[in-house]
C-alpha cells in the first residue's frame, strides 16, 4: 500500500496509505511537482493537501469499498477535506499536482538569550514584506552546554541569491551560528525526523497567536525552561507559514474550518521519567495558555490546529471538542457520519466525537515512554563550538 500512481496529463498523483511523506516528494520531483502542505513550506502557495484533495478510495467499516469525489459520493468527498479519519479506512488518495522546482534555500540561525527582542523585532518586519514562498520557525533550545538559545530555521522556495535577500535582516542580527545553504526539494520533507526519532513519551497541542509580542514570546521561553527540567527535549515552536490561500478558500469547500490568520504555536512535549505521565496533559495545557497569553480572547480560546490535536483526541464524553474545531461546518459533519459510520466504529479521533460517542475518558498510556534514554537534539557540536566562541 505504497505505491504512487502520477498522471501527468491531469497532474494528479494517487497516493496509497502506507506512501511516507518523503518518499511521495521523492516520488513528484521527478516531474517537478509536490502536493500542497498541511501546514507546511507549500501553504502559502498552494493551500492545505486537503484542500487540494480530488477524490479517495475509502474501505467502511462494513467493508464496502466506496470512491468519493465531485461526481460520486461528494459529501464523502467534503468530510475527508479535513474531517481526517472519521468515516473509514482511506486506501488511496488523489492529489492535484504543483510545479516545484528541484531545490530550494534553507536557512538556520541561533542566537543568544539577548538577542530575543531583536529577533522578534526582525520577525515583525518581516511579516509585513513576507513572500508566499517564505516560511520559518522561531523557537528556544538548549545548547551543548545546558545553556538556552533561540533558533530561526524555514526555507526559501527560491534561488540562493533570492533567498539571501529574503532573510537578510536575520542574517545581519549577528547569530552566532547559521547554515544557509541550498538543498534539494526532497530533503525539506526529512527536517522533522529529529523530533519522530526521539524515544520517550510525546504528546503536542497547538496554540495559535495572532500577535507576537516581546513579553509574551519571553514568558513562552521561561515557561519552557522551567518545562525542560521535567521534559528535556520538549518544544515551544512558532510557525510562519503564509496563511492567505487558506483563508481564501470558502468555509464550505471541506469539513476544515481554520480558515483564520493566526499564528500556528507546536507545543510538544517529550518525556523519559514515566512519573511525569501523569502530569503531561496538564503542563501541556498551561504551555498553551502561556505562548496565547497575550492574543485576541478568539486565538486563547482556539484549541489550536487540529493535527496538534493530542489533549482533545480522547476526551469523548461530549462533542464540546468537535464544535469548536468544526465551527459550522458541524452540523453538516455530523450527517457525513451518520451516512458512512452509523455505528461509531471509527471514534479515536477529536473528529470521532462529532457524533457524541460513549465516554472513553481520557488514556495518556499510548504516549507513555518506550525508552529511558533522553538524547540531545537542536543544538549540534558545530554550533556549540560557534556559541562557546561568542560566549568568550
Amino acid at each position: 500500500m505504497t505505491k504512487i500512481r502520477v498522471d501527468k496529463e491531469n497532474r494528479i498523483a494517487y497516493i496509497e496509505a502506507g506512501a511516507g511523506g518523503h518518499d511521495i516528494e521523492v516520488e513528484l520531483i521527478k516531474y517537478g511537482y509536490t502536493v500542497g502542505g498541511g501546514l507546511g513550506y507549500s501553504t502559502g502557495t498552494y493551500g492545505l493537501a486537503a484542500d487540494n484533495m480530488v477524490s479517495a478510495t475509502v474501505v467502511l467499516a462494513t467493508g464496502e469499498i466506496v470512491q468519493a469525489s465531485e461526481k460520486e459520493n461528494p459529501d464523502l468527498l467534503w468530510g475527508l477535506r479535513g474531517g481526517g479519519s472519521n468515516f473509514g479506512v482511506v486506501a488511496e488518495l488523489g492529489v492535484k499536482l504543483h510545479p516545484q522546482r528541484p531545490d530550494v534555500y534553507s536557512i538556520r540561525y541561533v542566537y543568544l538569550p539577548s538577542q530575543l527582542p531583536a529577533v522578534v523585532d526582525a520577525i515583525n518586519e518581516w511579516l509585513k514584506v513576507q513572500k508566499d514562498t517564505e516560511s520559518i520557525q522561531l523557537l528556544p533550545t538548549s545548547g551543548m552546554d545546558g545553556d538556552p538559545y533561540t533558533i530561526i530555521s524555514g526555507i526559501s522556495n527560491s534561488t540562493q541569491e533570492e533567498g539571501e535577500a529574503a532573510y537578510k535582516r536575520f542574517a545581519d542580527l549577528g547569530p552566532v551560528h547559521s547554515t544557509c545553504t541550498q538543498i534539494p526539494y526532497e530533503k525539506v520533507s526529512t527536517q522533522a525526523d529529529e523530533y519522530s526519532s526521539i524515544p520517550g513519551g510525546k504528546v503536542a497541542v497547538g496554540a495559535h497567536v495572532d500577535k507576537l509580542d516581546l513579553g509574551q514570546v519571553q514568558k513562552s521561553w521561561d515557561t519552557w525552561s522551567e518545562l525542560i527540567k521535567k521534559a528535556p527535549q520538549s518544544v515551544i515552536m512558532y510557525e510562519f507559514y503564509p496563511y492567505g490561500k487558506v483563508a481564501s478558500v470558502p468555509l464550505e469547500h471541506g469539513a476544515f474550518a481554520q480558515r483564520h490568520c493566526f499564528v500556528t504555536v507546536l507545543c510538544l512535549i517529550i518525556w523519559t521519567d514515566e512519573s511525569f505521565t501523569p502530569y503531561a496533559r496538564d503542563e501541556l495545557l498551561k504551555v498553551k495558555s502561556v505562548v496565547s497569553g497575550s492574543s485576541s480572547q478568539a486565538a486563547q480560546e482556539s484549541l489550536g490546529y487540529s493535527n496538534y490535536a493530542d489533549p482533545f483526541s480522547t476526551l469523548n464524553e461530549t462533542d464540546e471538542y468537535a464544535r469548536k474545531l468544526f465551527g459550522p461546518n458541524y452540523p453538516r459533519l455530523q450527517e457525513v457520519k451518520k451516512r458512512y459510520d452509523p455505528d461509531m466504529a471509527f471514534k479515536e479521533s477529536v473528529k470521532g466525537t462529532v457524533c457524541q460517542p460513549e465516554d472513553e475518558g481520557y488514556n495518556l498510556s499510548k504516549w507513555a515512554p518506550n525508552s529511558t534514554k533522553p538524547s540531545k537534539i537542536i543544538v549540534t557540536p558545530e554550533e556549540t563550538e560557534d556559541i562557546a566562541k561568542a560566549i568568550k
